[in-house]
This record gives structure tokens, C-alpha cells and sequence, in this order.
């Protein structure tokens, strides 16, 4: 199916689209301009749920390898213990946004969320399981924290990406409730925020 756009007739009488027009061509016989078929795919609108869904899964994927990752190569209990309950806390209500988010992409295909959601869940254990094999080997401290601020802060760029592209700007954009979403998202990050000081 090509897509069309119509030009005037004096467009086609005095320019030469009408002399040089063939079939197949971006101009058909009759002057008019045509896409091709090639075109269609970045016009399909049933592609864009699917491409978003993907965008969202890879910064996320990404997101929580390093972080995982980042905690397998924690040695002392402390670090252990503030930086698991600080993923376990965030990683509940972003897995569970990100879920519903993959629910209204693919409303009929339910098993492309079950799909991404499973592959989320291998690339935990995963990074995890990396950090701790290069826990093992012999690093000294400073390197290993050198590691660990720069895979922290790679993961919290794409946090940051996750939460306020994909998950607070769309739900800000429809205007039901505003002033609830707003609460709701002042407590989040509060709670986040006492939780990270105690845990210090």
C-alpha cells in the first residue's frame, strides 16, 4: 500500500515530475509523489508499541546488569546490605511500572512482556553471578571502588532514563489526577532517600 500525497496541476504541468515519472518511482505516472514500500515499516503504526517496548528493555537491561553487577563484587557486610535492600525496594515498583507499561504496548500479544520480563530476570542473576566470579580475583580497593562508581553511575543514568522518559512523562501527560501523581512521586523519592540514610 503506498502512500500518495497529491500535487496541484500546475505543479505537474510546469515542473518535470510529469516528463520523468514511472511506475515504481517516487513519482507514478500521474505526477504524483510516492513512498515506497520500503517507507511503510517507519510509518506502520503497529511497530512503534513494539519499538518502544524494546528502547525500554534494553535501557533497562542495561540498567540492571550494571547494577547487579555492582553488587556481586561487594565484599563487607555493610556495602552488602545497603546496596540489596536499595535494589530490592527500587526494583519492586520499577519492575512493576515497566510491567504495566509492556501490558499497554501489547495488549493482545501477552507473551512479548513474559518474554522481556524473563529475560529481565536472567540478566539479574546473571550480572550478579559476573560480580562475584570478579569479586574472587585478587583487585585491590581501589580499584574495585574505581569499578563500582563507574558501573553505579552508568546504572543510574539509565535509571534516571527509565524513570522520568519512560514511566513519569507519559503517566504526567495524561492530566487525571495530576495532583495525586505528584504526591505519590514526592513520597517515592522520600521514602528513597530515608532509606539510603539509614542505610549509611
Amino acid at each position: 500500500m503506498n502512500i500518495i500525497l497529491n500535487f496541484s496541476d500546475e505543479d505537474m504541468h510546469h515542473g518535470p515530475r510529469s516528463r520523468f515519472a514511472t511506475e515504481g518511482n517516487i513519482f507514478s505516472s500521474e505526477g504524483n509523489l510516492v513512498l515506497d514500500k520500503k517507507f511503510e515499516s517507519e510509518l506502520n503504526p503497529e511497530e512503534q508499541p513494539f519499538t518502544k517496548s524494546l528502547t525500554l528493555i534494553l535501557a533497562f537491561l542495561l540498567h540492571v546488569g550494571l547494577e547487579c553487577f555492582a553488587f556481586g563484587i561487594q565484599e563487607d557486610v555493610i556495602s552488602i546490605t545497603s546496596l540489596f535492600f536499595g535494589i530490592i525496594i527500587h526494583k519492586f515498583i520499577v519492575t512493576f511500572s515497566i510491567g504495566m507499561k509492556l501490558a499497554q504496548n501489547h495488549p493482545r500479544r501477552w507473551w512479548i512482556p513474559v518474554i522481556l520480563i524473563s529475560i529481565v530476570a536472567a540478566v539479574n542473576a546473571i550480572g550478579g553471578s559476573i560480580g562475584i566470579i570478579i569479586e574472587d580475583v585478587n583487585i585491590n580497593q581501589t580499584g574495585r571502588d574505581v569499578s563500582t562508581s563507574v558501573l553505579m553511575s552508568l546504572s543510574l543514568g539509565t535509571f534516571f532514563y527509565i524513570t522520568f522518559f519512560e514511566i513519569l512523562a507519559p503517566e504526567f501527560f495524561n492530566h487525571r489526577n495530576q495532583f495525586l501523581k505528584y504526591l505519590a512521586t514526592l513520597i517515592g523519592f522520600i521514602v528513597i532517600a530515608l532509606q539510603m540514610i539509614f542505610a549509611d
